[in-house]
């Protein structure tokens, strides 16, 4: 039986020389894989386009690493999310993938954010157990991810000591992130390390000879003030091609600042652009700016000021914000929430604030929030020169109580702030608040004078409430010239109780002698435009005969018509009236 189990070890090492062990291809396209994972969560400061990430996950899964088959079951709209991709590689992890838990504890990290206090420190305590793990079992990644957490208290009690030898181990055993994050550690003196820039630069030199990017770019900033542009423009451009996008950023304000001249036409638009491609925020805000500067495409510009307000950059949510406000760019609240509320909340936009406020309270392009509505135009409506539109909507949310207890004394302030900006509604709504009594001390005086400007304004019916408080004059001197005067303009702008009131005020003569005749006539109008009092009131008049020929017919029939449609008095009959 020997020579058979000989035969058998002869026949196995024949098979490992002609194909490598199914660990070893694993390893490398675990490897593979680790790099384009960091670039696609953007752990180093570098990405690359969609197709150049497709390409790198489709070579990791060609040498074996069988989660890089899996890249887009973990995206959504063409970026990781973390809640698929913690449900992706936590099953790996749990068999033993150190790549998965490293992915695992960025997705747990990135979910963290978005979560209440007690809930955030629980997930990142999840997350730090399982760097720890992968840590004490020599994964450096780990260990640099958990030194993190150990100096930002991010579910653990904060310690930089612990944090730093991490670091400085993972460093000495060729993790380039680590000795980057130590650079920048010496540079600040942060985590109660001494400022050194020696030691600051050594750091930044041996992870730029790692060929690690961040390195690079941290070194370059030591002595880039006296830098000729061509070194300049060689030494970050190629960064930027690697994908560093503040590489890419930090080459273009040399330009854009005016420091040097751009050397070949086009070059500091390129680098807006592959700084945008490679989501840098401000690359983006500059390359929308720089098209619409220069006579571009404002549909173009207008993407890139949604990209940069998506990564974060207010500006550039401001700068799509008034794109769609003056027309130039489709879309509004609902298409592009973030992009108001982003304007809003860092004060980068007035107008964000009131249409993202309108919104909040109609309910209609985003669900409603009342009170964050009426909290947002209190910062619009802050006195008389404010916006107009803003403090009506304040003041009627004030009325009604939209997302605030009811106070009509604070409505009538807003009113009042907008009436005197010109919004003539806004006079109208005070003017029936100071006359109904109801929350707000009664004012005709002043009522009479929001009506008043309401109906120069061209509304018709405060135009007829005007007439009414000086023909009923009950807190203010009856005048009837004026109230007659007012009721006409209600009656010419086609309301019916204008008409009316006018009928009544020549039924009694403004100047003591009645004029029956005009008084038909204004109630006829009134008819038309649908006032049951002014049934009434013809009624009255034809059958008496006041004003013209009697009808006693037609003053039935108006009675009738008045009695039919609720009118209790006109039940009685016309010689009742």
């Amino acid at each position: 039986m020997g020579w058979v189990r000989a035969m058998m070890a002869a026949l196995v090492a024949l098979l490992a020389l002609q194909a490598p062990p199914a660990r070893a291809q694993t390893g490398e396209g675990r490897d593979l894989a680790l790099e384009a994972l960091r670039m696609e969560f953007e752990r180093d400061g570098r990405t690359g386009t969609t197709e150049q990430l497709a390409g790198m996950f489709a070579q990791a899964c060609n040498r074996g690493y069988n989660l890089a088959c899996r890249h887009s079951t973990w995206q959504t709209d063409g970026r990781p999310d973390p809640h698929k991709a913690e449900a992706v590689f936590t099953p790996s992890c749990e068999a033993g993938d150190e790549v998965a838990c490293l992915v695992m504890g960025w997705s747990l990290d990135a979910i963290a954010q978005t979560q209440t206090p007690d809930d955030r420190d629980r997930t990142w305590r999840r997350a730090a157990r399982q760097l720890k793990e992968s840590c004490d079992d020599g994964f450096q990644p780990a260990c640099h991810d958990y030194a993190e957490y150990l100096l930002h208290n991010k579910g653990v009690v904060s310690d930089p000591a612990p944090a730093l030898r991490r670091w400085r181990t993972a460093c000495d055993k060729g993790y380039w992130p680590s000795c980057a994050t130590l650079s920048e550690l010496y540079l600040s003196g942060e985590a109660g390390v001494k400022p050194s820039e020696a030691t600051s630069r050594a750091l930044a030199d041996k992870a730029c000879d790692g060929g690690y990017a961040q390195g690079c770019f941290l070194l370059g900033q030591f002595d880039d003030a006296h830098w000729p542009v061509d070194r300049l423009d060689k030494f970050y451009g190629a960064l930027c091609d690697e994908g560093h996008r503040e590489s890419c950023w930090r080459l273009a304000r040399f330009y854009h600042d005016g420091i040097f001249k751009e050397p070949t036409e086009g070059r500091l638009e390129g680098l807006f652009e592959r700084g945008c491609d490679l989501r840098q925020p401000r690359s983006c805000f500059e390359a929308g700016r720089w098209k619409l500067d220069h006579g571009g495409d404002v549909s173009a510009a207008a993407q890139r000021f949604g990209k940069a307000c998506s990564l974060g950059d207010s500006a550039g949510c401001s700068a799509q914000v008034d794109l769609i406000l003056s027309g130039q760019a489709s879309g509004g609240v609902r298409e592009a929430f973030a992009a108001f509320d982003t304007a809003c909340e860092a004060r980068q936009s007035v107008q964000a604030c009131s249409q993202l406020a309108y919104a909040l309270l109609a309910g209609v392009e985003v669900p409603r929030d009342a009170e964050r509505g009426r909290k947002l135009l209190e910062r619009v409506c802050v006195g008389e020169s404010s916006d107009p539109e803003a403090c009506t909507a304040l003041g009627r949310a004030y009325e009604e109580g939209l997302g605030v207890e009811r106070d009509r004394t604070e409505a009538s302030k807003y009113y009042r702030w907008a009436c005197a900006s010109g919004r003539i509604d806004a006079c109208e709504r005070r003017g029936d608040l100071l006359v109904s009594d109801v929350g707000v001390r009664r004012d005709d005086h002043e009522a009479l004078n929001m009506y008043e400007r309401a109906c120069e304004g061209g509304i018709a019916r405060a135009c007829t409430e005007a007439g009414s408080i000086l023909y009923i004059a009950t807190f203010v001197k009856q005048d009837l010239a004026r109230a007659a005067e007012l009721f006409g303009k209600g009656c010419e702008g086609g309301h019916a109780h204008g008409c009316y009131g006018l009928g009544q005020v020549q039924e009694r003569g403004v100047g003591g002698t009645p004029d029956m005749a005009a008084a038909r006539a204004s109630y006829e109008k009134a008819i038309a435009l649908g006032s049951l009092e002014a049934k009434r009131a013809l009624a009255r008049l034809l059958w008496n005969g006041y004003g013209g020929h009697k009808s006693k017919g037609r003053a039935k029939q108006l009675s009738r018509e008045a009695c039919q449609s609720g009118d209790a008095v006109a039940c009685r009959g016309p010689a009742f009236l």
